[in-house]
């Protein structure tokens, strides 16, 4: 669904300052976009800082059969190109190279004529459940040689679901392209690639060998698009006319947001976890080896850098659900003044958070929302703290995934939207026991699509806060931890069948 671009001040942001005052010449000025999941950004990086940035936003639709997340891939090229339009001519002018990163695993059908043949399906998107299962049986060994089990996020389980569903459309594909990143250097260059971090969260790829596996894309005959080789391309002249770029910038395809943003958090400096809370999230950390837990293993800079990534499909997602349906559509402001100071758990009420479906520890497509323990003493400030708290748990999950055998011990930093949230801080250090640090630095993912293009350091993690746990509510948190992680699983066979009910009602 294509909707009008308004460019004014609530839906636009715009910020312009100064470069460091040393010696910069030699310095790569690089122009990094990110293709978000609701925003559209970018930022002229310059020696790991980024002085100018724009952004503008991107609709999703929901309408569809149940699980059904999908965006328009000309609303991506049209807010990226609108929010480059609005950074200062000059410094549009004057960069050397252009980075993009963006969302994963999502699926982008492209005919012969080089247009899209139907809107995204995104990486969200939980309508494959049955066609998952059903490749999970026909496909020998798939799971152990792409490094996890099959889920309905699965880009093969999506394509087959095209197959069966949308056959005029498999029959109009040329390429598939595999995210926001990728679609947008295809505009800018005329070249369709997918970069290795981003393959490897598709379900088609081998992450020791660095390749498309052959078995499952032959049994879907699914057009993946080449992996990229790591060598820029060049804009298209008439495309770099357009936005006021020089027709000498390179192109880059970085690695996909999940990499970037650890990049831009904590480098390739291992072992140190971070939790992002956007409208999705996920716990993540470099590490110097391949991933060897049910996180997934992320290819990175190097043959010996690699990101444990471990995600979840809702975040803020739930935690703006709540607010609008549960709480009276307050602000976020609101929230946090409503929850500060209040422990759900030590009322009795715990809540799943999987607005959409559940990744990680076990992949459940039927998981959604669920409120436990709720009484007549119940009030909005408990459901609003349980919403949060829930979100919390769920990243103590994930945190073990990446981080395994650490414990409760040491910090975690936290990023994305989400994080500006005081009251969600403070739960996720009551949850997880652990000191949480939010990081100052808005554009972590800009950032580390330009260390990816260019190599420079990237800056050091800077904090405006620090949340420490508070002693009473974290007791209270891991007397009922174990009740949290047996919830998920005692209410998956209800969930599926409340969701088995809905789709025949339909």
């Amino acid at each position: 669904m294509v909707t009008s671009l308004r460019l004014c001040g609530s839906r636009l942001s715009l910020m312009h300052r100064a470069a460091s005052t040393r010696t910069i010449a030699d310095l790569v000025t690089t122009l990094a976009i990110d293709v978000g999941s609701t925003n559209a950004k970018v930022g002229i990086v310059h020696d790991g800082t980024v002085v100018a940035h724009a952004s503008t936003p991107v609709d999703t639709s929901t309408s569809g059969p149940d699980g059904a997340m999908e965006q328009d891939a000309d609303q991506w090229w049209s807010a990226v190109s609108a929010a480059i339009r609005a950074l200062p001519a000059d410094d549009r002018s004057s960069i050397d190279a252009v980075a993009v990163t963006g969302q994963m695993q999502d699926l982008l059908c492209i005919g012969a004529d080089g247009r899209p043949v139907r809107s995204v399906v995104l990486y969200s998107d939980t309508r494959a459940a049955a066609e998952a299962d059903e490749l999970g049986t026909e496909v020998d060994g798939w799971a152990d040689e792409v490094g996890r089990p099959p889920d309905a996020t699965s880009v093969g389980a999506k394509w087959r679901w095209l197959q069966r569903h949308e056959p005029q459309t498999v029959a109009a594909t040329d390429v598939v392209v595999f995210g926001g990143a990728a679609e947008i250097v295809r505009r800018l260059t005329g070249v369709a690639r997918c970069d290795h971090t981003v393959a490897s969260t598709t379900g088609l790829y081998h992450a020791t060998d660095r390749r498309w596996w052959d078995p499952i894309i032959s049994t879907l005959q699914l057009p993946a698009s080449p992996l990229d080789d790591g060598r820029p391309h060049a804009v298209n002249g008439a495309v770099a006319d357009t936005l006021g770029l020089p027709t000498t910038a390179r192109v880059v395809l970085a690695p996909g947001d999940a990499v970037a943003t650890t990049l831009g958090i904590v480098g390739t400096s291992p072992d140190r976890p971070y939790a992002y809370l956007g409208t999705s999230g996920w716990v993540a950390a470099s590490t110097t080896t391949m991933p060897t837990s049910n996180a997934f293993a992320l290819p990175g800079l190097r043959q010996d850098h690699w990101v444990a990534a471990a995600p979840m499909i809702a975040a803020g997602a739930t935690v703006d659900w709540a607010r609008a349906v549960l709480l009276g559509d307050i602000d976020h402001d609101e929230l946090d003044r409503l929850t500060s100071g209040v422990c759900a758990a030590a009322s009795g009420v715990l809540a799943l958070p999987h607005l959409d479906g559940q990744r990680l520890p076990e992949a459940d497509a039927t998981a959604r929302v669920a409120l436990v323990g709720m009484g007549r003493s119940t009030t909005r400030a408990t459901i609003g703290a349980a919403v949060l708290e829930g979100v919390a748990h769920a990243l103590r999950q994930l945190t073990t995934l990446v981080a395994p055998g650490d414990g409760t011990d040491g910090e975690l930093l936290v990023c994305g939207g989400g994080s500006r949230s005081d009251s969600w801080c403070q739960a996720i250090a009551d949850v997880t026991g652990r000191t949480v640090i939010r990081t100052d630095d808005e554009h972590a993912s800009l950032i580390g699509a330009a260390l990816a293009a260019d190599g420079a350091t990237a800056p050091s993690v800077g904090s405006d806060n620090s949340f420490i746990p508070d002693a009473a509510r974290h007791g209270c948190h891991q007397t009922v931890a174990p009740a949290f992680d047996d919830l998920g699983p005692a209410l998956a066979p209800i969930t599926a069948l409340l969701q088995a009910a809905a789709a025949q009602r339909r």
